[in-house]
């Protein structure tokens, strides 16, 4: 028996010389990424949703904006996708774009060879809103008011809409597994936290219509150096039980939360800054309470390395420097 797929939505098993026509989902499904995860020896996890997603994902932030970049980043998805990678991770803005045209060829090249749609599990983000989007978004109604200070950043509808409409097309897929919103307190520090509240509620209103249209099936917010990582009274932090959840509506798809979480930082293990039942408690175990999956970024710095022990030497000195930090403050980070 062979799998043959023609193209997201399309597949067959030719079984003894007759082609059999199945329906293959426009986006991951339990059943289709733990098909891949059968196929590979790699280690996986089951997240609230029920996918199964590579414990490693494939990031396309870093690169020019050329063609050898391009056909690097393809090259590394698939790669990656061979190895038992079925998580990629992308944003409207990422190298002007080219990410996520990177990210669609490499989609293509898998469905060439036999991945289907329902085993990968693609993120991307809507916030920056540059070229095409920037367009698009104006087309929709966004207004200047809609944008920060710079003229790059927005989260209103209009906005998330020309964004998504972008990213589906160089992505080549109808819908996207998750839509992050994109930096949203990092870029909005002119504003007070209400004023952040009522930009995500109605953010948020605007993405359950996208879940229903079936553009996106889950969404979160990406986030960086504020929201979860500062501190309780930090202009622009926010908390995911007690500031982001009461903004959500009933039967909500907010099922993500991305931040760095390294040695370097370890908010999200080590800070017990969120409030749940009364109690303070950290957001990994906040998240896992809520149903929500915590997506790890910059895990790796970002770094490459040309020789071995050129990484090594750098992940002893920040692990060195992670465990004085937080012997210091009473928490041995575990080995």
């Amino acid at each position: 028996m062979v799998w043959v797929v023609w193209a997201e939505g399309q597949s067959a098993i030719k079984d003894d010389g007759v082609v059999v026509k199945r329906d293959v989902a426009s986006h991951a499904t339990p059943v289709g990424t733990a098909r891949f995860a059968a196929r590979h020896d790699a280690e996986y996890k089951v997240t609230h949703t029920g996918l199964w997603v590579s414990s490693v994902g494939v990031g396309t932030y870093i690169g020019e904006a050329n063609d050898a970049t391009d056909r690097m980043v393809t090259s590394a998805i698939v790669a990656s996708a061979r190895a038992g990678v079925n998580h990629v991770d992308t944003a409207s803005n990422y190298r002007k774009g080219r990410g996520e045209r990177a990210v669609g060829a490499a989609l293509r090249e898998l469905f060439a060879e036999g991945v289907s749609r329902d085993e990968l599990v693609i993120a991307t983000k809507a916030g920056f809103v540059v070229g095409d989007v920037a367009r698009e978004a104006r087309r929709y109604g966004a207004t200047s008011a809609d944008f920060d200070a710079s003229g790059r950043h927005c989260v209103a509808p209009a906005c998330i809409k020309a964004s998504l409409d972008v990213s589906l097309e160089r992505l080549g897929v109808s819908t996207v597994d998750i839509l992050y919103l994109h930096n949203v307190c990092e870029k909005r520090t002119d504003l007070e936290a209400p004023q952040i509240a009522s930009l995500l509620r109605t953010a948020f209103g605007h993405l359950e219509i996208e879940r229903r249209n079936e553009r996106i099936r889950y969404y979160g917010l990406a986030t960086f150096s504020l929201t979860f990582r500062a501190p309780p009274g930090t202009r622009g932090g926010f908390r995911l039980a007690t500031d982001v959840w009461p903004l959500l509506p009933v039967d909500h798809g907010f099922r993500f939360v991305q931040l760095p979480v390294t040695l370097d930082m370890p908010e999200a293990f080590a800070e017990k800054w969120e409030f749940r039942g009364g109690e303070p408690a950290t957001l990994n175990a906040t998240a896992a309470a809520l149903g929500v999956d915590i997506v790890s970024s910059k895990s790796l710095g970002g770094r490459r390395r040309r020789r071995r022990g050129g990484w090594m030497m750098e992940f002893t000195r920040r692990t060195i420097r992670a465990r004085a930090r937080s012997t210091s403050r009473g928490r041995l980070p575990a080995s």
